[in-house]
């Protein structure tokens, strides 16, 4: 499941992705095609994922085709990037202020029962949100989680990304648009292989094949941004 594979479309080659294995045809099929070949064996996807961008097809009443090709990356046989051999000097968490503590006392909870609730943590610019994010998020890699922050802007990544790198290190991957296809689908096999994660990116990144999400953070989530408004109306 989830694998790439070349199949006949009309009088042409189309990439497609398997999804399941049948020992015997259905009687509702008729006439079927052999596949040209698998072109990775490692999938790009597991049954779990599969099943919420088939929800999402639902929900919004696109085909599967569609969800899957705005989700996952472009396939292409990419040599590997080189390795990143940066040294990250991490930075302790700061001492919170008693609004930012009461905040995070009221959430925390949830993440450590692995209850999802959602809920909604208001404060003008510069009241220390962004510190609460962060410990939150390292309460959920303290329990094996895996965690999402969303801005609505590209722009808006290069200062949390520092913010995000300063406190964990390798453990992040940054996921949108602007990425070259090549760096998207590295990240993409990254998240997959070094779990727990943490993923900052825009909307896109809610594709991300993270396992045992621990909290998802959508910052300023009143963003007109973080709505699609062409193709799948995510």
């Amino acid at each position: 499941m989830g694998c790439p594979v070349e199949i006949p479309f009309g009088k042409r080659k189309a990439l497609g992705y398997a999804l399941d294995l049948l020992e015997t045809k259905p009687k509702s099929i008729g006439k079927t095609k052999s596949i040209f070949s698998f072109l990775h064996t490692l999938p790009f996807f597991n049954a779990k994922n599969l099943k919420f961008y088939q929800w999402i097809a639902h929900y919004y009443r696109t085909p599967l085709g569609i969800i899957l090709k705005t989700a996952l990356p472009a396939f292409k046989n990419y040599k590997p990037l080189k390795e990143n051999k940066n040294i990250y000097v991490l930075e302790s968490p700061y001492s919170l202020q008693q609004e930012q503590k009461t905040a995070f006392d009221s959430i925390v909870t949830y993440v450590e029962q692995q209850r999802f609730v959602p809920i909604l943590l208001h404060g003008v610019t510069g009241s220390g949100k962004t510190e609460v994010y962060l410990q939150l998020i390292q309460k959920a890699l303290d329990h094996h989680q895996s965690a999402l922050l969303l801005v609505p802007e590209i722009s808006l990544t290069p200062q949390m990304e520092c913010k995000l790198l300063s406190r964990f290190g390798d453990k992040l991957t940054v996921y949108h648009s602007r990425l070259s296809q090549r760096q998207r689908y590295w990240n993409w096999r990254k998240m997959q292989l070094q779990q727990p994660h943490v993923v900052l990116g825009t909307r896109s990144s809610l594709f991300s094949p993270l396992e045992n999400i621990g909290i998802i953070i959508v910052d300023e989530e009143h963003d007109s941004s973080f709505k699609q408004e062409t193709g799948l109306l995510y």
